[in-house]
C-alpha cells in the first residue's frame, strides 16, 4: 500500500534539480549535434518532456530504494563478534538526540493541492479558449470572399482578411479558410493551392 504521508517539499526539490539536469543534457546534446532535422528535435523534446512529467511518479514505486555505496549494506560477522566483548566493558554516555521533523502532508492535502493545480490550469486553458473564440469571431466577421473564379471545388469557403499574417482555419461546424490580403494579392491560385490544401 502506498504511504501518502511523505515530505512533499523534498520530493518537489529533488524533481526540480533532476529535471533541470535532464534538460541541460538534452540542450548540450543538441548544441553538439547541429545537423538534426526539425522532426528529430520535436520528437526528442516531446520524449524528454514526457519523461519529466512521469519523473515525480517514481517516488511512488514500491521498494526500499537504492544505496549509493555497496559497502554500507555489507555486515562483517567477525567484526561484530570481536567488538562485542570490548563494547560490554565500555560505559557509553548517552547523548541527547536532536529530532528533526519534516513537514508531512496527508493524502487529503496532496489531493487538494493536485486538484487546485488542475483547476488553475483548466481555468487558464478555458480563458485562452474564450479569447481565441472572440478573436476568431471578429476575424470571420471582418473577412470577405476570395475570388478564385471557380478553381476551388471544395465546399470549404475561402476568405481574405487584413488583420492576419498567415493562413488560418476558423470554425468547427462550418470552417472557413482565411488568407491574408497580402497573400491573395501577391500569389496566384496555383501558388496558393498547396497552402489551401494544408489548411484543409
Amino acid at each position: 500500500m502506498i504511504n501518502f504521508d511523505f515530505p512533499l517539499l523534498d520530493l518537489a526539490s529533488n524533481n526540480i534539480w533532476q529535471s533541470i539536469a535532464i534538460l541541460a543534457v538534452v540542450m548540450i546534446v543538441f548544441s553538439i549535434i547541429k545537423d538534426t532535422s526539425a522532426e528529430e528535435r520535436s520528437w526528442s523534446w516531446s520524449v524528454t518532456l514526457f519523461a519529466l512529467a512521469l519523473l515525480p511518479l517514481a517516488a511512488f514505486l514500491p521498494g526500499e530504494g537504492v544505496s549509493l555505496s555497496a559497502e554500507e549494506n555489507i555486515v562483517n560477522p567477525i567484526a561484530i563478534e570481536t567488538a562485542a566483548p570490548i563494547a560490554s566493558k565500555l560505559v557509553l554516555k548517552e547523548l541527547p538526540l536532536e529530532v528533526v521533523t519534516l513537514p508531512l502532508y496527508s493524502k487529503t492535502d496532496v489531493m487538494t493541492l493536485l486538484l487546485g493545480i488542475w483547476f488553475l490550469g483548466t481555468g487558464i486553458a478555458l480563458t485562452r479558449l474564450v479569447v481565441a473564440g472572440v478573436n476568431a469571431y471578429k476575424i470571420s466577421n471582418s473577412s470577405y470572399p476570395y475570388a478564385n473564379e471557380g478553381r476551388w471545388d471544395n465546399k470549404t469557403e475561402i476568405v481574405v482578411n487584413d488583420d492576419i499574417s498567415g493562413p488560418i482555419v476558423i470554425g468547427f461546424i462550418k470552417p472557413i479558410i482565411v488568407l491574408p490580403i497580402s497573400f491573395a494579392k501577391s500569389m496566384t491560385f496555383q501558388q496558393l493551392e498547396p497552402l489551401l490544401l494544408h489548411e484543409l
